[in-house]
């Protein structure tokens, strides 16, 4: 026996070459009873004596597939030791020249090749120095940082470097391989995987994950400085985005492969389970086992149900999806490999060309086979052959360091409810915690406030929450409604219009918020003047609480002192009240607009609290120990007053600045830390307005924040009020303004048009 790394596992692995006898001797009885390879299984064709169709034993018509494809990957390596990409439309769309060199690398070490020894080892050496020439001095990064997927490009050359520095202990690779490295860990989204974005904007996704793990992984294993909590937290997104079936989601738990509208959109996500063979292996090479994870054996059942089986019209051929099944079924090893092992190799074997130029290649078919071409597919399969010859021992269990992480509300361990149902269990929890009088507490019996009482912004938020639910029962949701509106009334003064005392800091946010909530329900409710009434006198209140130059904060009669804060939820009062036909002064609205404009910093786009410049504020003693950089509250409400007044991109492009602020601060939610719920809420109001990608960005970010925190037991549905501002509106503003976040993402599926 040699030794001989199996490409893709060998950072976890220690590969031995074997014999069919071997091979035989771990075979299994496991039938697939579903699935393309249902009904071919031949358990006993390890005791065939007669050849092939190709003249020889298995293992011989294999090593001859892998040895003709090694030479035609040999024969498409340029001058300048790459391999570059296809040359048509979009072709580099998924892997550029830097990736498929780093593919084509991995086969050739795979098999035993490295720049020191075996029949390629030119071909590595010109491959090696090609990839080190590509790497930017500054940031370790291969090839160029263009399009949305040169991180896989970067992850899959890093993977081939450290692999060939793993087998050589070369020193001249090393420094090049911790600067790549370095480089993926700065890529890191702050709560722990990866996807496209230099610095990350807090999105993730299990294709790109997968290669930083297996990079990161055999680059430790080579002797690279590698950051423990990156393999902690990636498992953390796998747990995340696998469903109880075993299913591993793409971004987002349930989500699919993703497909590239109008260029592969047509190859149907059902004849593959990718992101599960995925999310198989990369468990396995971060410590996790069978007798450890027992959802291991879900991900690999849903693997049976899709082993590799060639379609004629390439619309069933994942070979993505066919490279990591190969992968952690061969780590799973016995009957697991055993099935899989033998639909590979009847799939494979016959469908390899045999015909001048392609001779030993694979067509590029499937999804990814279209935009990487021949490079890719032949890399791909070749590194699929390379653990036939493979026998797995039994290695020492790693398993992860996985730092505890305390919170008030825990459920980590319990899968999410979807979006919409977590919004329904929020208004369910806030029906029940409304009080005989129709009000709600701000208070909360776990987190004591040194507030002033804040019952009436807490009761005109529930309200809110209430107003936007379809999914409750309109009579009950009626009622609680009906008694919270009846409430507030009674704490109107009747000479001011204004709701509440004039007591602390916070009474007009208390009044702005009451005022929007009377508003929104006037207009469910057009025949009650008693309640139009109500909230016209609490506009006039807002109207003359105004500072003569424009905007609001705390004084009554106003002191000329102004903040972005209080002034958002007032305008916000007043432009609903103007949309139902009550009194409102445009100068109002012309003010606040100055106003954001006047502490916008037109360089970075950031709005400031109560001056260019500033941040949010914070009381001293109380939430001071929470940074403002958690979020861009003020941003976040600058951007939403400016779309809501009617400000456009085209004619404001600081409204562009606000969004990309807030995209490099997206929701995010780690354990045992704060999260501005503040933020989150008027974050989600701002992005839904702004439509198109960055909607798109901050809904998948807000899911995986919000849902996975939200209380399951005793006060189900619910949200700990954790953050700056939880201490002064308890578990009801804590909910509250999740539930309406999360409305924003669930109401309606008609798309904001892209400003």
């Amino acid at each position: 026996m040699r030794q001989l790394a199996l490409a893709g596992a060998s950072c976890a692995l220690t590969l031995l070459v074997a014999t069919p006898a071997a091979l035989a001797a771990q075979a299994g009885s496991r039938r697939p009873t579903e699935g393309l390879y249902a009904g071919r299984f031949d358990p006993d064709r390890h005791k065939r004596s007669e050849q092939d169709e190709d003249g020889g034993t298995p293992t011989e018509s294999t090593r001859a597939a892998l040895d003709q494809a090694l030479h035609w990957l040999a024969t498409a390596q340029s001058t300048d030791g790459s391999w570059p990409a296809p040359d048509r439309d979009g072709g580099s769309v998924m892997l550029n020249g830097t990736g498929l060199s780093g593919l084509a690398l991995l086969a050739f070490l795979g098999a035993g090749n490295t720049h020191e020894v075996g029949p390629y080892k030119q071909v590595v050496a010109q491959g090696l120095r090609h990839l080190r020439s590509i790497q930017a001095d500054d940031t370790g990064a291969f090839g160029e940082r263009a399009g949305h997927t040169f991180l896989y490009n970067h992850g899959i050359a890093t993977y081939a470097l450290s692999e060939a520095l793993r087998l050589t202990r070369d020193d001249e690779l090393r420094d090049a391989a911790q600067a790549a490295v370095e480089f993926i860990e700065s890529a890191r989204n702050p709560y722990g995987a990866w996807r496209y974005d230099v610095p990350p904007i807090g999105d993730n996704d299990t294709s790109v994950t997968g290669w930083m793990i297996l990079a990161l992984k055999t680059a430790q294993k080579a002797g690279v400085e590698v950051d423990e909590r990156a393999f902690a937290d990636a498992l953390d997104w796998i747990d995340e985005v696998t469903d109880v079936e075993g299913r591993v989601g793409y971004n987002s738990h349930g989500s699919k492969s993703s497909r590239i509208r109008g260029l592969n959109d047509q190859h149907p996500t059902e004849h593959a389970e990718a992101m599960t063979a995925v999310g198989l292996f990369a468990r396995w090479t971060l410590g996790q086992r069978l007798q450890t994870s027992p959802i291991m054996e879900k991900h690999a059942l849903r693997l049976l149900r899709v082993m590799p089986e060639w379609d004629p019209s390439g619309l069933g051929c994942d070979m993505y999806h066919w490279y990591f099944g190969t992968l952690g079924m061969r780590a799973l090893d016995g009957d697991w490999w055993e099935a899989w092992e033998a639909s590979m190799r009847q799939t494979l074997l016959p469908t390899q060309r045999t015909d001048g130029a392609s001779r030993g290649s694979w067509d590029p078919i499937g999804p990814w086979g279209v935009i990487g071409g021949r490079v890719y597919s032949t890399a791909l399969m070749a590194l699929c052959l390379e653990a036939y010859w493979t026998v797995v021992p039994d290695p020492p269990i790693e398993i992860a360091a996985r730092p505890l992480r305390a919170e008030a509300d825990d459920f980590s361990h319990v899968p999410p409810l979807p979006p919409a149902a977590a919004a329904r269990a929020g208004v369910r929890w806030l029906l029940g915690a409304q009080k005989d009088n129709g009000s709600w507490d701000s208070g909360d019996s776990k987190w004591k406030s040194p507030a002033p009482n804040n019952d009436i912004g807490a009761t005109g938020l529930a309200v809110l929450a209430l107003l936007g639910d379809d999914g409750a029962s309109a009579e009950v949701k009626s009622g609680s409604v009906t008694r919270a509106l009846t409430w507030l009334g009674t704490q109107q003064d009747k000479e001011t219009g204004r709701i509440g005392r004039m007591v602390g800091h916070t009474f007009h946010y208390d009044h702005a918020i009451a005022t929007l909530a009377l508003s929104e329900a006037s207009a469910t409710r057009p025949q009650d003047e008693r309640l139009r009434a109500v909230s016209q006198s609490a506009v006039d209140y807002i109207l003359r609480a105004r500072n003569p130059y424009g905007a609001w904060r705390y004084a009554y009669p106003p002191t000329r002192g102004n903040d972005t804060s209080v002034t958002g939820w007032m305008v916000r009062a007043l432009a609903s009240a103007k949309r139902i036909g009550l009194r409102v002064d445009e100068a109002a609205f012309e003010g606040a607009s100055n106003w954001i404009d006047a502490v916008t910093d037109p360089a970075t786009g950031r709005v400031g609290y109560d001056s260019i410049g500033s941040t949010s504020s914070r009381v001293t003693g109380v939430n001071d120990r929470v940074p403002t950089k958690i979020g861009e509250a003020m941003t976040a409400i600058g951007l939403y007053c400016r779309l809501m007044l009617g400000e456009s991109v085209t004619e404001r492009p600081v409204i562009m600045r606000h969004a990309e602020l807030l995209l490099r601060k997206l929701p995010e939610w780690r354990r045992g830390e704060p999260v501005d719920m503040y933020y989150v809420y008027y974050g989600s109001l701002a992005m839904r307005q702004m439509g198109g990608k960055h909607w798109e960005l901050w809904q998948h970010a807000l899911h995986q924040a919000v849902l996975r925190h939200q209380n399951r037991g005793d006060e189900r549905g619910s949200w700990s009020p954790v953050g700056p501002w939880g201490f002064a509106g308890g578990r009801v503003y804590a909910t509250a303004l999740m539930t309406l976040a999360l409305q924003e993402s669930t109401t309606g599926d008609e798309a904001v048009e892209e400003r």
